[in-house]
């Protein structure tokens, strides 16, 4: 078939089209080839272009042609379709159609697919499998979700260290063969199958025919627990530019590794979930869950809204009443609520973003903290000076004092000096209480923010009013 994409192909209306052509060629090509015709053509296409086209066909079209597809195929295309449509064809294939999808999968991709079944059917799918490869699923599913054994490969290829260059070397081509393509990284193993040393593939094929793996191979290997988080094993990678890292047992034997691309999955992951709780909402919720879910997992933080609407509420009713005379004071209320609440967030989102990337370290916290702090005083000052002067001016256009400009600037000074250290020293707090940063930095700096900004205001307001009367 030559339906596929270029690779730097936008997506638009020729796009739609090439997907929904694509999509009645696999339908009529399973009508009059079956299922032979359907899978000699379909290698053609890449996975991503194959669920694009799935996503376009009607639910039993979609269900005939992904049963259709070889095993390995269809566990590569489930990975690229919309969290709906991969639940909605994990749910209708049958038992033996998703063993073998199983069966031909990497570790990772078939723990995954195992999460999104119930947990019945997932036993019943394990129970099937033969004895290894059940064993080695099993204990990789039963892993807690956020770990490196729940993301490793098992499709590794390890040479003895007594083998030499040539010897390495014909081993790697018969695996190869197999079907073991993650090749790129070796890793050396003694007698014991315990992890000693590292070997590139391009250094393999370099080295001298006769060399020893022990004279060529890397000894400082970086290697991580099936226990360590899985963002602390991406963050690992992405420092050290490592393609693969091993994942060892408590006796260095090595059980998987985990690829680039899997670490890639993850950092992209977990900053969707920052960016989710930012926003107020739950980092957990998906496109195909229920409008009742969706809206109970956001209830939280627009209840802490609210609260803090209340405690406004009381704040201005109980000592606002010495401004009646001013309203122009009174009109100046939501630009404090605005201005603090935008560089409290920019404060907190920075610091946030420090602390996720490691940029905010113990031996560099002060520094940063004092930078962080810093940048939002100088802002607070010149958004003071700039609201000071628009006040003034506003004042005298409208026969008022232009003194009031300034009784705003300073109330404004010194609330937004606070929401700037809010926005800093809270997610530094959560972390310290083990608490997710990222939750900090959304409607919760909002609502304290607000909170403490009109406090200040009007507690301000009311002293220079005094003072000045």
């Amino acid at each position: 078939m030559d339906e596929t994409a270029s690779g730097n192909e936008i997506a638009g209306p020729e796009t739609d089209a090439r997907i929904r052509r694509t999509a009645q060629r696999l339908v009529t090509l399973l009508d009059e080839d079956g299922p032979g015709g359907l899978q000699i053509a379909i290698t053609s296409l890449r996975p991503a272009d194959i669920g694009a086209a799935l996503g376009a066909m009607d639910p039993k079209a979609r269900l005939q042609v992904f049963i259709a597809m070889p095993p390995e195929l269809a566990g590569e295309v489930l990975e690229e379709l919309r969290p709906e449509l991969r639940d909605e064809l994990l749910g209708d294939s049958d038992d033996s159609h998703l063993a073998q999808i199983l069966a031909e999968a990497d570790a990772d991709d078939a723990v995954y697919f195992l999460d999104h079944l119930d947990d019945d059917r997932a036993a019943k799918l394990l129970a099937g499998l033969d004895e290894k490869l059940r064993g080695q699923l099993s204990e990789q599913y039963e892993l807690p979700e956020e770990t490196a054994g729940r993301i490793m490969s098992r499709d590794i290829i390890t040479l003895r260290s007594f083998l030499t260059g040539a010897q390495a070397l014909a081993h790697v081509q018969t695996q190869y063969h197999e079907g073991n393509h993650h090749f790129s990284t070796l890793y050396v193993v003694d007698a014991e199958s315990r992890l000693v040393g590292v070997l590139p593939f391009r250094q393999l094929v370099f080295a001298p025919p006769r060399a020893c793996l022990t004279t060529i191979m890397d000894r400082d290997v970086m290697s991580v627990s099936p226990e360590t988080d899985r963002e602390a094993v991406a963050r690992l990678m992405q420092k050290y530019h490592l393609l693969t890292i091993p994942v060892v047992d408590a006796e260095r034997r090595i059980r998987g590794m985990v690829t680039w691309d899997d670490a890639v999955d993850v950092l992209e992951a977990e900053a969707e979930e920052d960016l989710m709780a930012i926003a107020g909402t739950a980092e957990s919720s998906e496109d195909n869950d229920s409008l009742w879910k969706r809206a109970w997992l956001r209830m939280p933080w627009l209840v802490i809204t609210a609260i803090g609407g209340f405690i406004n509420a009381k704040v201005i009713s109980g000592y606002g009443a010495s401004l009646n005379t001013q309203m122009l004071l009174v009109g100046f209320m939501p630009l404090v609520g605005a201005m603090g609440g935008n560089i409290g967030l920019q404060c907190s989102t920075v610091t946030v973003r420090g602390l996720a990337t490691g940029a905010i370290v113990p031996g560099r916290m002060l520094a940063s903290i004092g930078r962080e702090i810093g940048t939002g005083m100088l802002l607070a000052f010149a958004m003071a000076l700039f609201c000071g002067l628009g006040g003034s001016f506003i004042a005298w256009s409208n026969g008022e004092n232009a003194a009031l400009g300034a009784i705003m600037a300073t109330s404004l000074l010194l609330a937004v000096m606070l929401a700037a250290a809010l926005g800093v020293l809270i997610p530094l707090g959560c972390t310290r209480l083990k608490i997710d940063p990222a939750i900090a930095a959304g409607p919760f700096i909002t609502m304290l923010n607000d909170v403490s900004g009109y406090v200040i205001y009007i507690t301000t307001v009311n002293v220079l009013l005094r003072a000045f009367a």
